[in-house]
């Protein structure tokens, strides 16, 4: 029998109420994704036409993990009118391409790419799905969560050298790689972010925003990496732990000891990743960090530069002593003018802390090496092998090298002079700070910050044409004949000790320098004297060539940082040079790399490799290929010999992993 009159409406009513709460709710997280544009104004579902929606299911999953530390108020990124911003690139279209020039150039273009599709072929023959393939051995190798590294890392690389078959190849095994889960414990958020964050943020961008499967994996990703960022700080732990976040059991914590590059170097992929899905959480997550390094950055040991480590726990970003532009901080500085471009120099705090930054690094890590005139080397590569991989006779002057420094109390500061192959991006940088602040700084400035760029690069160009394969080595030492400001300056003002050098070719100077820097060697007995046999025999023993004072670490990784910044030079100048430096360099590479699988590390490059039976070089090689072989050094390579106007510096700012952001449209860029 029915219940009385009201009870029934009381149900009825009650009914309704969960079926329009239930509605509510399903309509307002749907409208968070489908309200999802470009800057272009391209509606969501017109963008994902060729590839199916977002499925809700792969983003709830991190968005019911408990959050520890809500948030009161985000940072948003500001929607005023973009500031004036200069042209980046030269003006190609007014110039005349001969027909054999043009010739001689598509064909090196065509062999850049047939190096790409010999790696990718061994990369989708031996470890499809992998992080790397070994090019020696052919094993798998998953140093990077398993995610499919080289996949996603290459994605904009396929799409540029027009290899569309194989684009869609990956796409389609990228629709099976589960960003919400990962096979390791320990995830390091930096290499994730600039690796497989950034690479799918950029294959979406430099397609338009065609295959919406490409956004849809970087949400999903995003939603697990900014988890990371639930601390009572705000503050990232940067090697994170996510099996335990996923529990939501107890509150983390940022390390106290937390490298620049780590923390530091997520501003542009979030920051994109918040412009294309109108979602500011993730342009917060990293603002916040971008704050506290600018309310940090006078309180360092040297105002302006921020030390290797800092203490992301407690925020102290000021504590400890030693700076550098190389390894482990570099691309901290390296965003820096990069986000100022992409937020279209609405927030000039990132233009403050770059200017800031780079006035300490002329100060204070900057040195020109005492190396000998560039016929020296020329002269002694001269051989009737036809092997020879000697180089071609650069024109190479008055080269610069950025140290490190050590600054232990108020009046001493220590400079280490040491060269890194990963410190040659920082010509790039100062190339493209130049040229895209030159609106708003002194034409002087930006003249000298050019010439700085250009010396920067040359200094890059002498460690390769210094060894005998032509290949620069991951580390190595030399001695600074000037440093700071009397290095900039030929010797118009003193350095920071106060002084001025002589970088007149001095062999004495060198080896006493060699001599000084080899101490704790057992081989130091070869130095004693003057004896100039033994002399001779220590650096044959050794392979120490002229200039260098100590090779720390004698590989090529297949590292793209000195290509990045001749590509960058390239582009902004204009000038041939750098196209002949890159042809230089890609032979080099492309002779002593090439295994039957893909390309491989060479375990030396101060050693001439030995010439085998088949006649044919065969240097040493370490198993080894890591995605941004195929993500930016070959993507770079590409590039040189290609249009100017393929992935304009006027449209795209590049991460740090070469993967291309648009930030400006092609029909906003000023005339020349």
């Amino acid at each position: 029998m029915p219940g009385p009159p009201i009870f029934r409406r009381w149900v009825l009513i009650v009914v309704i109420i969960v079926c329009i709460l239930t509605l509510l709710n399903y309509f307002t997280d749907l409208g968070q994704w489908r309200d999802v544009i470009e800057d272009e104004a391209l509606e969501f579902q017109d963008r994902h036409r060729s590839g199916k929606a977002p499925s809700r299911d792969a983003f709830r999953k991190w968005r019911v993990v408990k959050t520890h530390f809500p948030l009161r108020q985000m940072y948003i990124i500001p929607n005023a009118p973009a500031n004036p911003i200069p042209r980046i690139q030269a003006d190609f279209s007014t110039r005349y391409e001969p027909p054999t020039e043009r010739a001689a150039r598509e064909r090196k273009l065509a062999e850049v790419k047939e190096a790409f599709e010999h790696s990718w072929k061994g990369y989708k023959t031996y470890a499809w799905m992998h992080d790397e393939v070994k090019p020696i051995s052919g094993k798998p190798h998953n140093p990077f969560g398993g995610w499919g590294a080289t996949l996603v890392d290459s994605l904009d690389t396929l799409w540029l050298m027009g290899m569309e078959k194989e684009f869609k190849e990956a796409i389609t095994a990228l629709r099976q790689i589960d960003f919400t889960t990962c096979a390791v414990d320990s995830l390091n958020v930096f290499e994730t972010t600039i690796r497989y964050l950034g690479g799918l943020l950029g294959a979406y961008d430099l397609t338009g925003g065609h295959y919406g499967v490409l956004l849809e994996k970087a949400i999903e990703l995003g939603e697990m990496l900014y988890h990371a960022f639930d601390t009572e700080n705000r503050m990232p732990v940067t090697r994170w732990n996510w099996r335990e976040a996923e529990k939501g059991e107890k509150p983390q914590q940022a390390h106290d000891t937390t490298l620049v590059a780590e923390i530091g170097s997520l501003t542009l992929e979030f920051t994109r990743l918040s412009q294309l899905t109108q979602d500011p959480k993730y342009f917060d997550a990293i603002h916040r960090i971008s704050e506290l390094f600018a309310s940090e950055q006078d309180k360092t040991h040297i105002p302006g530069l921020w030390a290797m480590t800092v203490d992301a726990a407690s925020g102290n970003f000021h504590r400890e002593t030693y700076f550098t532009l190389g390894g482990m901080a570099d691309s901290l500085y390296e965003y820096l003018p990069k986000q100022w471009l992409l937020l279209g120099g609405r927030i000039t705090l990132y233009q403050d802390m770059y200017v800031k930054a780079l006035e300490r690094v002329k100060d204070y890590l900057v040195f020109q090496p005492l190396v000998p005139p560039l016929s020296f080397y020329n002269a002694s590569s001269q051989t009737s092998n036809p092997n020879d991989i000697g180089g071609a006779s650069l024109n190479i002057q008055d080269p610069l090298l950025l140290g490190s420094v050590d600054k232990k109390d108020a009046k001493t500061i220590s400079l280490k002079p040491e060269g890194q192959h990963l410190t040659c991006f920082a010509a790039g940088m100062v190339a493209l700070g130049a040229r895209g602040l030159s609106y708003s700084q002194q034409q002087q400035v930006t003249e000298t910050d050019m010439a700085f760029a250009e010396r920067l690069i040359e200094g890059c160009a002498w460690s390769y044409r210094a060894t005998p394969t032509g290949i620069g080595p991951e580390i190595f030492m030399a001695h600074p004949c000037r440093k700071g400001r009397d290095a900039l300056t030929d010797g118009a003002t003193v350095d920071f000790e106060g002084e001025k050098g002589n970088c007149t070719w001095d062999r004495a100077k060198w080896i006493k320098a060699m001599r000084v820097e080899q101490a704790d060697m057992d081989w130091q007995k070869l130095l004693q004297g003057d004896d100039p046999a033994k002399e001779a025999e220590f650096l044959s023993t050794n392979h120490i060539r002229e200039g260098f004072t100590k090779v720390v670490d004698a590989r090529y990784i297949l590292r793209p940082e000195a290509i990045e910044s001749i590509f960058v030079l390239w582009r902004i100048t204009g000038d041939p040079k750098y196209r002949e430096m890159a042809w230089d360099m890609f032979s080099k590479i492309q002779k002593l790399t090439r295994t039957r699988i893909a390309y491989a590390s060479l375990a030396d490059v101060t050693v001439e490799p030995p010439v085998g039976k088949n006649g044919k070089l065969e240097p040493e090689l370490i198993d080894s290929m890591e995605s941004f072989w195929s993500a930016e050094t070959l993507k770079y390579f590409y590039l040189i010999f290609a249009e100017p106007e393929l992935l304009s510096l006027d449209e795209y700012v590049l991460n740090t992993e070469a993967h291309p952001f648009r930030w400006r449209k092609a029909a906003d860029v000023p005339k020349m």
